[in-house]
């Protein structure tokens, strides 16, 4: 009798998932018993599995609600695993198992545990397909684990953050809680790798945890998804942020600094270019310092947007060009959108007291198109909005709107 491992082992999810107009999702326990659950979850997360997970969902990999959620994609785990290389390697907290394909690549020898039998299984059958040989998976409690004697080159965790009351954005509401642990990690390891949620507090951080190295805030099409802190024993120096942009099909761009320098930035709220940072200059804080670097100008000492003169090629965030500054009425401003036709718009409010679906209600708005409204507070706290569109370079390399 065929064990469920053998079972999915040799199921023709490909075939399966081609012909998802005939399953009906309420009767998949019933055509295929205990694989039924399993077979759910495919046809509710393959089309999200494409954009997150190109690779194994094209090796017609399985995956599960929870440890698809919380995985690593594979533009933020191709990253991770470039910044380590080396001979053995332990994650505390297997899941999904992205982060170990990713490692693979980089360590001759990966144990990764988890206290998911089931899972487990998943993640042994995925790895026979996209041909991973040398990463161990183990039914294991992160906790009992580490008491036995060893020695790895790097320690990795991804701790749980799912239902937790804080949302994560303390270490001691995840599972594994490292408070807890790290002393005797560093007894295994002189290097530990901690991924965090993109809610946390670096300030927090660096007050909380010993021996943080670097920070990196990794967002993927300008939206942070995760917060990597690496910590090195005995490490008693400063403290490297690093602000990381990952675009499909383009360079990295990353920007650091180190912790608690303090950059003076020109204010000004005027200017041609409209600039809007990425979300991980935001979150590491080093707004206005990449600012000062590229010459522009922050709006206030506040905002994290910035203008500029000059065009500052492959800034890090969105580049706007300024049609107009204007300064906040509502008169003013309904007078505005009616006589240039805005009926739709792509509205954003920083430093303002009123959010984005207050503007849209306020002035009759619809979402999207080409016109871009930033509600902003200027140097003289006055209240300003600026219309602009996004910038694009010709044919004959001039900057034209689009």
């Amino acid at each position: 009798m065929l064990t469920d491992h053998d079972k999915l082992k040799n199921f023709d999810l490909q075939s399966f998932l081609n012909d998802t107009a005939k399953h009906n999702i309420f009767r998949l326990k019933k055509e295929y018993g205990s694989l039924g659950p399993v077979l759910a979850d495919q046809l509710l997360l393959y089309k999200k599995a494409t954009l997150k997970l190109p690779f194994f969902a094209e090796k017609y990999c399985f995956f599960t609600k929870k440890s698809f959620e919380q995985s690593s994609s594979e533009r933020a785990a191709i990253y991770k695993s470039s910044l380590f290389s080396g001979g053995k390697m332990l994650d505390l907290t297997g899941g999904l198992g992205t982060d170990d394909w990713s490692f693979s690549k980089s360590f001759k020898k990966i144990i990764s545990i988890d206290k998911d039998p089931g899972l487990n299984e998943l993640v042994k059958i995925n790895f026979e397909k996209i041909d991973i040989k040398n990463v161990t998976r183990l039914d294991a409690d992160a906790y009992e684990y580490i008491k036995a004697d060893n020695s790895f080159d790097l320690v990795y965790i991804d701790a749980d953050r799912r239902g937790s009351a804080k949302k994560a954005v303390t270490l001691d509401s995840s599972e594994p809680n490292v408070l807890l642990i790290l002393d005797r990690l560093f007894e295994l390891t002189s290097i530990v790798l901690l991924k965090l949620s993109p809610l946390i507090d670096i300030i927090y951080l660096c007050k909380t945890l010993p021996g943080i190295k670097d920070i990196h805030v990794v967002s993927i099409d300008n939206e942070v998804k995760e917060t990597l802190t690496i910590l090195q024993r005995e490490h008693s120096g400063q403290t490297t942020v690093n602000a990381v942009d990952l675009i499909k099909d383009k360079p990295n761009r990353i920007f650091s600094s180190i912790t608690g320098k303090q950059t003076k930035t020109e204010i000004s709220d005027e200017g041609q270019y409209f600039y809007e940072p990425s979300g991980s200059l935001i979150k590491a804080g080093l707004v206005n310092e990449y600012a000062a670097a590229n010459g522009l100008n922050t709006v206030s000492h506040n905002s994290v947007f910035v203008t500029g003169n000059e065009y500052v090629n492959d800034f890090i965030g969105r580049i706007f060009i300024v049609i107009s500054r204007i300064e906040f009425s509502k008169s003013v401003i309904k007078k505005y959108l009616k006589d240039n036709s805005i009926t739709k718009a792509n509205v954003s409010c920083r430093n303002f007291p009123v959010k984005e679906d207050e503007i849209k209600k306020l002035f009759g708005l619809r979402d999207g198109g080409e016109n871009y409204l930033f509600f902003t507070t200027g140097k003289d706290k006055q209240k300003l909005m600026y219309h602009c569109r996004k910038e694009r370079i010709s044919s004959n390399d001039s900057i034209v709107t689009g």
